[in-house]
Formats: structure tokens, sequence, C-alpha cells
């Protein structure tokens, strides 16, 4: 609320008494020249998206959007698709393991990849709602949300989920990864962003997986 009410009070210029609020989100954002992945903490950087200059008012809303619970999340290029996804040795965040809600942790055993619980490892074995389900951690509206996606995407096979997730075949399905690394393009606080992530699964006492 407080940042909304900041950026109702800022005057973008002196003879204008209204603000020029971000646009709406947009399909992409693209580098203008080298097509190098953003540097977010670079105050003269130059973005332009496919619908025209974006002002300085809203890289310093985009800047600041980036941070989420103290990591970066840098805009989405298409430069970003020529990732690397293979490796000699499994790839692991960086950032370490996620953090387990306190249910999650009293039932949690061990951190493993795919192959290690499963003889073989497949991305998406078919597109169903069944295969949610909520289990421990009781975000029911992020778990609905999911089974619509896919529901949607397999009813009327326009892909929401499937299409943002990489490494991809040539189909632009997303496939197994055994190096373990893969990449995310979500939509956070009003851009396209990359995420990068390991495989490593939280595995309860019954061999299963923790969620």
């Amino acid at each position: 609320m407080d940042r909304a009410e900041e950026l109702k009070s800022t005057v973008l210029s002196s003879s204008s008494t209204h603000v020029r609020l971000p646009s709406p989100p947009r399909d992409e954002i693209i580098q203008k020249e080298d097509q190098q992945p953003l540097d977010i903490d670079h105050k003269n950087v130059n973005i332009i998206d496919k619908r025209g200059h974006l002002s300085q008012h809203e890289l310093d809303v985009l800047r600041r959007g980036s941070k989420i619970n103290g990591l970066k999340y840098v805009p989405f290029f298409d430069v970003d698709l020529n990732e690397r996804f293979a490796f000699q040795t499994p790839f692991t965040d960086p950032h370490g393991p996620l953090k387990l809600a306190p249910k999650q942790q009293s039932h949690f055993a061990r951190w493993a990849r795919p192959d290690e619980v499963m003889s073989e490892p497949k991305m998406i074995m078919a597109l169903s709602y069944f295969a949610i389900k909520q289990d421990l951690i009781s975000d029911c509206s992020f778990v609905a949300s999911l089974a619509v996606s896919v529901q949607y995407e397999k009813k009327f096979n326009k892909r929401l989920i499937t299409s943002i997730i990489y490494p991809q075949n040539k189909q632009g399905e997303p496939i197994y990864n055994p190096c373990g690394k893969y990449m995310v393009r979500f939509h956070l606080n009003g851009v396209w962003r990359k995420v990068i992530i390991d495989d490593m699964l939280p595995i309860d006492k019954s061999n299963r997986e923790n969620d």
C-alpha cells in the first residue's frame, strides 16, 4: 500500500498533475543492442519492448520489482533461450535448497534427484489435474490454480504451463534433463522473468516427494 501511495504521488513533469504508471504486463521485453542478459543494477541500462520505449520511471519500477525475498529475478530475454543445460556433474542451485514448512520438516527425510526415486524420470507423462495433490501444504488456492491451468491447456490446446519450462524438445515441450538444471519463465511483478532451479526434491520418510 505504501508503494502504491508513493506511485500515486509521483509527478514525472512539472506541467503534469497525473502520474504515468508503468504499462500493463507485456508478452516480452527485449534488449535494444547487444542482446546480453540485463544487469539489473546498472542505472543506465537501455531497455525497449515490442510496443515502445520504457521511461526511466518504468525502469525504476522494474528494478525495484526484481528483488523478491532477497533474490534478484531479472527480465527474460530472447537470448535466454540459449541457456546452457548440459553439465559434466549434476547442477545444484547456488542459493541452496528451498526452505521447508514446519509440517514438511516433520516428514522430511532427504533431498534427492528424480533418478534416485524413479527408474525412468519424465518431465510430463500426461496432462492431468488428477496428478496434482495438495498433500502437506495447505495453500489450496495455488493447487487449484495449477489444476485449472492444466485442465485449460488440455481442453483448449493452449499451452499455459508446458510452454514456460525449459529445456524443451523441437516440439516446444519440456523434457527431463539428467543434468538437473531447469529454467522457468515466470510473470513476476509486471514482466516475464528468468528463474533457474535444480531438480532436488524433498523426500519424506516413506520415500515419497514431500510436497
